[in-house]
């Protein structure tokens, strides 16, 4: 008897449990459903609104087929209604900055769009600052660099100390020049110099028509010198001094 009075006792306390957590449930369930539906706007923002793509650009800069796909999608998408474009970079490629300016060109057509410069963006990472319709930068930034660059070793004194020898056939004395095994001829130089030229001629075009203008008129511009984001500023080679958040009020503002 005593057994089954236990079991009783212990069949109520049960309930009572039960019907205590079924009321914290609903409770929760409540107060859920008020969030959810006091913040409605934000909650649909987030998972489907409008957007600003932030894409960045950083180190050595290549041409990149990932980054010029990424691009393709971002103009075709109708949630992103502006972009920016992060830049830190000493630069990299002509062909590379090519790519992504032309891109960004592209890109511009459909959305608007601003470069944010960080620590540094020179030569090839000021190529992409010229291909987005705003430029912001710190006011330390590095940036400029204006010109075009070829580089190698020559090491043809150091294999003759070492007896080495590079033996090569080739169809024409211009064929793989300049070589890091052999000193670079004149007729080399005057060739090599004149890729120097064109694609020098390219980048100024570039800067006059993106920043309207006159490169010969800013010192030591046409000499490949770099400039400070204040001073850049004063020569409208940037548009503004700040960070990211000033970048994200142009689009606001003006879009």
């Amino acid at each position: 008897m005593t057994t089954d009075t236990d079991t009783l006792l212990d069949r109520r306390r049960l309930r009572r449990r039960l019907s205590l957590w079924r009321a914290l449930a609903i409770a929760a369930l409540v107060i859920a459903l008020f969030v959810l539906g006091s913040a409605g706007d934000k909650l649909s923002e987030a998972l489907g609104g409008d957007q600003i793509a932030r894409v960045a650009i950083e180190g050595t800069i290549l041409e990149n087929r990932e980054q010029l796909e990424l691009f393709k999608r971002i103009g075709d998408s109708d949630k992103v209604k502006g972009v920016l474009i992060y830049v830190n970079s000493p630069g990299g490629t002509t062909t590379g900055g090519e790519a992504l300016f032309v891109a960004l060109r592209e890109l511009a057509k459909k959305k608007p769009v601003v470069a944010q410069f960080g620590t540094i963006a020179a030569s090839a990472g000021y190529i992409v600052g010229l291909g987005a319709d705003y430029i912001v930068s710190r006011a330390n930034t590095i940036t400029g660099s204006v010109g075009v660059l070829i580089q190698w070793p020559e090491v043809s004194q150091m294999l003759d100390k070492i007896g080495v020898r590079v033996n090569e056939i080739k169809s024409g004395p211009l064929k793989a020049v300049p070589s890091p095994f052999e000193p670079l001829s004149e007729e080399g130089k005057a060739v090599t110099k004149t890729m120097i030229d064109e694609g020098f001629r390219w980048f100024l075009s570039l800067v006059e028509k993106r920043r309207h203008i006159k490169t010969a008129n800013i010192p030591g511009l046409e000499q490949g010198r770099v400039f400070l984001g204040r001073e850049a500023l004063s020569l409208k080679l940037v548009d503004a001094i700040g960070g990211e958040d000033q970048a994200v009020d142009w689009l606001r503002k003006t879009h």
